[in-house]
């Protein structure tokens, strides 16, 4: 087992020896101890979507990347004395979009171009925990006077951060960390629209909010004041009436902590139905009816409602998610969501309800009986994801029927762990120490070794002294042996260049041949079906391969090269022809299924083009003198054969 580090800071073990790993973030949702952290990130297959014309990701839960050591300082890396690429590697996203803004507001010409953002794989961050960002310059020598403002501008000639320590940046990032989670664990879950009306009858929260349309009432969260992790478990729920007071406990009268938010009737957005399919429009009408059913109820109530929220989000996710419905945007967890809306139901109460449900559909019937008597505050605790196991079995059992004992025992259980976590690190430390003991003894032994060589050295005969100087004269005249056959070597060595130089310049009048596969595309990444045709799922490649692994076979033999030519309409607008063999080694190696053109601008040689009034034209003579360094061509513009 390998002990790697998250960005928070947490040690998780994992049977792998990879450089970094992902910690997959099971139940990650409102309610999640992880919920709302900025470097959570998505992970699934990438599919290429045909409606589309791309490729997208499937999501099939959420990760956080982990590493074995962890860095939080900010560092530039690269040479500002040439024309190659240099990186920033930090974990503060605030600092990286500063960068990129700077870049892009100060060389609109493009000296040098980076962009961060916030869609990151998993391949960007590296053994050190901390994220890349690959910075590229103009081939010349504004592209590296450019690096050198840039390093000038952020960081010291050494590399480091300017404007923060160390010790600074990683207080900023945990606490940005703790800011996120907790902004996220404490939103209100209450619609705009509920907002407004319990603004208006009840004064005295003075929360104000904007009303939001049914067209994206799915995603509306709350419009009220920020408030704290405390303040937030004791709010009062917003009832249809527009009052604030406590919901009733499934057994009849307590009040509950961390209440149910619902929306007035007249306030509830309507639900498109349209596209759905008849038994998910008729299965949702069951679950309309028996969530109103449970609403009413004093006893058993929540699981009523939770039971039937959860047929709901099974039908949603499970049948919609699987069919286009993109015209009425009613798919997977944001259909679910405008659907509580419009029954009159915020989302975060919604999926509070479906943890309560699966908490109560893994337990016994026993169990089931002793959880529908605690109070809902108990049992909304319970439900979370993120509660220990341990604890969960203890009130299943009856073992704990207050809220407030097991927030003792959950305080008790994370200072257990606390102590855990600082006992390995103790350990940790005790190790490094010991391993640095051992270090200062083997280089004292070795010290001690080194004296008696000394001592014997010093008590050497006289004999033994001319002994050396004969072997020294001896080893003299090889090395002046050595030095004259060196010369030797060294005049054929130059013999051989001469020739070589000479079989070059023949080369050079030799006639050459170029292949060029021309490519167009208006978006700013061309998929890999528009280069190599469509893709063969049963023979797992594509259908057009070999014309591109010909290209890459005739480019092997001198006198022939091999190009892609792919020409980026649209808002980039830039020609580049990049070797054959550097698109099949793409295809190979990356996880992407499209080649965005800075790629290609990295990798390829720029074209320059020109539109007539239909078609485009292409300084193929520029081209050609670029690959062959000489005179080509009679005309500048030139068509190029395309072959799509």
């Amino acid at each position: 087992m390998t002990t790697y580090i998250c960005k928070c800071g947490r040690r998780v073990k994992k049977s792998t020896d990879a450089s970094t790993t992902g910690n997959r973030l099971s139940g990650y949702a409102p309610g999640h101890e992880c919920w709302g952290c900025p470097y959570a990130m998505p992970y699934g297959d990438f599919q290429w979507d045909e409606s589309a014309r791309t490729v997208s990701r499937e999501t099939r839960g959420y990760e956080c990347r982990m590493s074995k050591t962890l860095t939080y300082a900010s560092e530039f890396s690269g040479s500002i004395k040439d024309k190659c690429t240099c990186r920033v590697h930090s974990l503060d996203f605030d600092f990286l979009s500063q960068i990129s803004a700077w870049i892009k507001d100060t060389y609109p010409d493009r000296e040098i171009f980076g962009s961060f953002s916030k869609d990151i794989r998993a391949s960007d961050y590296g053994s050190d925990g901390r994220y890349c960002l690959t910075i590229t310059c103009a081939q010349n020598l504004k592209g590296v006077a450019a690096k050198r403002e840039l390093l000038g501008q952020f960081f010291t000639p050494n590399g480091s951060r300017k404007d923060m320590t160390p010790q600074q940046e990683m207080e900023k990032i945990l606490a940005d960390i703790k800011k996120a989670t907790e902004v996220f664990a404490c939103a209100p879950a209450q619609n705009a629209d509920a907002a407004v009306t319990t603004a208006e009858n009840a004064a005295q929260n003075a929360a104000a909010a904007t009303p939001t349309t049914s067209e994206n009432a799915a995603d509306v969260s709350a419009s009220a004041p920020a408030v704290s992790p405390q303040a937030c478990r004791s709010a009062p729920a917003a009832l249809a009436d527009g009052s604030s007071a406590p919901l009733l406990s499934m057994t009849g009268g307590a009040p509950q902590e961390k209440p149910l938010t619902f929306i007035r009737e007249d306030k509830c957005p309507e639900f498109d139905y349209s596209g759905l399919p008849e038994q998910t429009v008729a299965t949702l009408h069951l679950a309309e009816n028996g969530y109103l059913h449970g609403k009413k109820l004093a006893e058993k109530g929540l699981v009523y409602m939770g039971d039937n929220i959860a047929l709901a989000h099974d039908e949603l996710c499970g049948v919609v998610a699987q069919c286009d419905n993109s015209k009425h945007g009613n798919r997977g967890e944001d259909s679910f969501r405008a659907w509580c809306l419009h029954i009159g139901i915020t989302k975060d109460s919604a999926y509070r309800l479906l943890q309560v449900s699966a908490l109560l559909a893994d337990s016994s019937p026993r169990q089931q009986a002793i959880l529908e008597s605690l109070p809902p505050t108990l049992l909304y605790a319970v439900a979370k994801p993120s509660a220990p196991p341990e604890l969960v079995e203890k009130v299943k059992n009856g073992e704990v029927t207050t809220n407030k004992a097991y927030q003792d025992l959950l305080k008790e259980n994370q200072q257990l762990r606390t102590d855990r976590v600082e006992a390995m690190n103790q350990a940790d430390r005790e190790r490094a120490r010991a391993d640095r003991a051992e270090s200062e003894r083997d280089k004292a032994r070795a010290d001690q070794l080194s004296t008696a060589k000394d001592c014997n050295r010093l008590g050497l005969k006289a004999s033994q002294e001319k002994d050396r100087a004969d072997k020294a004269e001896a080893r003299a005249k090889d090395a002046e042996n050595q030095l004259s056959g060196s010369r030797q070597v060294a005049e054929a060595a130059k013999l051989r260049a001469d020739k070589l130089q000479e079989e070059n310049a023949a080369l050079k009048k030799q006639p050459m041949h170029h292949y060029f596969e021309l490519k167009t595309i208006e978006t700013p990444s061309i998929p890999l079906t528009k280069i190599f045709g469509s893709f063969d799922r049963d023979k797992q490649k594509y259908h057009k391969l070999k014309h591109i692994t010909d290209m890459v076979a005739a480019a092997s033999y001198k006198g022939q090269t091999a190009h892609v030519v792919i020409n980026y309409r649209g808002k980039v607008n830039r020609t580049f022809a990049v070797p054959a063999s550097a698109v099949l080694e793409y295809m190979q190696t990356q996880t992407r299924k499209s080649i965005p053109w800075q790629w290609a601008a990295l990798n390829g040689i720029e074209v320059e083009q020109h539109l007539l009034r239909v078609h485009w034209r292409y300084d193929v003579d520029g081209l050609l003198k670029k690959l062959e360094g000489g005179n080509a061509g009679n005309g500048r513009y030139q068509n190029m054969d395309t072959r799509e």
